[in-house]
């Protein structure tokens, strides 16, 4: 059976046999300088090359990026030439891209990141806006030098990374939208008041006593016939513990209307939602009006975390819309 750990560790020892070899090792002899510089160039290759060697998310090292005095949480991995990064949404955290990491870990360079709130990030008592969770976005972006980059968000994570273009134009980039959240405000007098009516109802079930009840009700939800037990796992796991300031803040400015202006946006998207009734008629023309230049596809058989549930596909596709759409 084949061991990883004995595969590094193999590696080690052939390492320390070329390294006496190149340094002609007699221990009565004293080291030249050139001698150790290139001991110390050998070993620095050997411990680099380890570094990229995590065999999941789990295991690749924690960082921390403050952002207004609050400690955002985010992952990097790999050197590739191509950076991408992932926006989780509502109630999650970056364990969510677990199969993406799997996929992309020996090509490209992945930043996962735990929005504020969320995960190992800080959990301060403020109001979770999307101009808020887009400045973390780009204060991990700004701290790793990124200037052109993929952004992946899942649910409440499309109008995150939206929100990156919007108030951050100088940075490059691209955006898969991941079964993503969008309101569309009706102009007609009579349906606006109704959709308010219904939009306030949907954010009071996240106020008061029966927070815990509404929310279990809500995740539920993403529980499908199909869904992957590991995926089924983590939803009911990860989302029922948001904590209640964190998820009542984050849906009431969620549904501000002000964030939902409709505003062109030119920014190469590849838009992936799962098959659903539930879905307006006009749903992709919508989209691809407010995103001219994106290019839609459905997934059947799966639920809102398509990723988690057909990862192979999902993960082809997105690979696909990288590669068509090179950022220079």
């Amino acid at each position: 059976m084949y061991d990883k750990n004995v595969e590094q560790k193999s590696n080690f020892f052939l390492t320390c046999i070329k390294m006496t070899r190149l340094l002609n090792f007699n221990p009565k002899k004293h080291l030249s300088m050139k001698q150790i510089l290139l001991a110390l160039q050998i070993v620095t290759v050997f411990i680099l090359s380890s570094c990229n060697t995590a065999e999941n998310l789990d295991a690749v090292s924690s960082n921390y990026s403050t952002m207004d005095s609050i400690q955002v949480h985010y992952k990097v991995h790999g050197d590739g030439e191509n950076t991408l990064v992932f926006v989780h949404g509502w109630g999650c955290d970056l364990k969510v891209w677990d199969n993406q990491f799997d996929y992309f870990k020996d090509n490209y360079r992945l930043v996962f990141i735990d929005l504020p709130g969320f995960g190992q990030s800080d959990k301060p008592q403020i109001e979770y806006t999307l101009d808020m969770f887009a400045k973390s976005v780009k204060t991990v972006i700004d701290e790793l030098n990124i200037n052109r980059t993929t952004l992946i968000g899942h649910s409440l994570g499309f109008p995150v990374c939206r929100q990156v273009g919007r108030q951050y134009p100088d940075i490059n980039i691209n955006i898969c939208n991941v079964d993503g959240v969008y309101l569309r405000f009706p102009k007609d007098s009579l349906a606006y008041v109704n959709y308010k009516h219904e939009m306030s109802g949907f954010v009071n079930l996240f106020q008061g006593k029966n927070y815990n009840q509404n929310v279990k009700a809500f995740v539920d939800q993403f529980i499908k016939v199909n869904t992957p037990e590991q995926a089924k796992e983590y939803i009911l796991s990860t989302m029922t513990q948001t904590p209640q300031y964190v998820g009542s803040s984050t849906m009431t400015n969620l549904f501000l209307e002000k964030y939902w202006t409709e505003d062109i946006t030119t920014i190469p998207t590849f838009s992936v939602y799962a098959q659903n009734e539930e879905l307006a008629e006009d749903h992709v023309e919508y989209l691809k009006f407010l995103f001219p230049n994106t290019s839609y596809y459905e997934m059947d058989s799966v639920g809102h975390f398509l990723m988690m549930e057909k990862p192979l596909k999902f993960n082809r596709m997105l690979e696909e819309f990288i590669l068509d759409n090179e950022i220079d």
